[in-house]
């Protein structure tokens, strides 16, 4: 189940990585970021998150569900706050994602986004939230 989780979670990186990049969602200032996000912050963060809310001794539940979208969203607006006003690690494109336009709009909708990539690990979840992330980022 271990690596099954973390699989999933850099699988997510990958692709939402990959979505971001073709509709120029956000770009990276040296393709290093890239690596470290798509192996930190999607596959060890936002897995060991999701791998938390399997491996209880209740298994997975509603309430361990909550917590884990709760967790990553927390972890999520941090991190884009961090990084708007301070690392700029990488940008956001000029015209923001979807219908998010300002720095606020920005760390908080794709931070609480954050949420729903640590609920990942149910391949259910997966591709119910991947097929709209898509539907949405291709409309």
């Amino acid at each position: 189940m271990t690596y099954l989780v973390f699989l999933i979670a850099l699988s997510n990186g990958l692709l939402m990585e990959s979505v971001a990049y073709k509709n120029n969602f956000w770009r990276y200032k040296k393709p290093t970021y890239l690596g470290f996000n798509i192996l930190v912050v999607f596959t060890v963060i936002q897995g060991g998150i999701a791998f938390w809310g399997v491996s209880g001794p209740d298994g997975f539940s509603l309430f361990r569900l909550v917590v884990c979208m709760l967790l990553g969203s927390a972890f999520g607006i941090a991190y884009e706050a961090f990084n708007q006003f301070h690392t700029r690690l990488f940008d956001f494109g000029e015209n923001g994602v979807i219908f998010l336009k300002t720095k606020t709009q920005l760390i908080w909708g794709v931070g609480i986004a954050w949420g729903g990539g640590s609920r990942f690990v149910l391949p259910c979840l997966l591709v119910v939230n991947t097929v709209s992330f898509l539907l949405i980022a291709l409309a």
